[in-house]
């Protein structure tokens, strides 16, 4: 004889100074004969001597209920899943902002050899007479704006690379946590009932 569960979702709480009364509503369609069921599972803090059960139905009687103290493992896998993923997110999103990054680095280093190389032919040009002091002056006006923009980008990457690093290290350590607690045992209280069907599907 295989026992019948029940979905008994809360339907009414009323709190008391020294704890509350929930109330749990199901329903459960039983063959004639006597009938295990289980009701679902209450925290383990529950207090079996406060727990009720009424049964309503044709012909159908409620012969004795139990209250157990059961350890289950604590369902924590999907959790623990999505926290994966979203740690795995932010390390590609720093790693992202790490190439951004690097890149600007090349390229500034690329503008600073451009600038050492152009500074020396320019500065023949001038001397030789090929080149005036207008084109020497545009071209470094033009040399340090770039230098400007990159050095603005890379702060502007800077930052955000700190504002991501710190969510991935809060991510780390809330997955660190679901992980501490996956698997583990979880006491809980399950309520069993014996219920009689005298004739008849209830």
């Amino acid at each position: 004889m295989t026992d019948a569960s029940v979905d008994a979702p809360v339907t009414a709480v009323t709190v008391f100074r020294d704890g509350a009364r929930v109330v749990r509503t199901g329903l459960v369609t039983v063959q004639p004969g006597l009938r295990p069921v289980v009701l679902g599972s209450l925290p383990a803090t529950a207090d079996p001597a406060s727990v009720r059960v009424a049964a309503r139905g044709h012909d159908l009687g409620l012969l004795n209920v139990e209250v157990q103290r059961r350890f289950g493992t604590d369902p924590l896998r999907a959790e623990t899943a999505r926290l994966r993923a979203e740690v795995e997110q932010r390390r590609d999103t720093v790693q992202e902002l790490a190439d951004e990054d690097a890149a600007e680095q090349a390229a500034l280093g690329f503008l600073g050899h451009l600038s050492d190389a152009t500074a020396t032919a320019l500065a023949r040009a001038v001397s030789t007479g090929r080149a005036g002091y207008d084109e020497l002056s545009r071209m470094a006006g033009h040399l340090s704006a770039g230098t400007g923009s990159i050095l603005s980008r890379r702060r502007e990457i800077g930052a955000r690379k700190r504002t991501a690093q710190r969510e991935l290290e809060a991510a780390e350590q809330r997955l660190a946590a679901a992980e501490k607690r996956a698997g583990h045992p979880v006491e809980f209280a399950e309520v069993c009932v014996i219920l009689e069907a005298r004739a008849g599907r209830h």
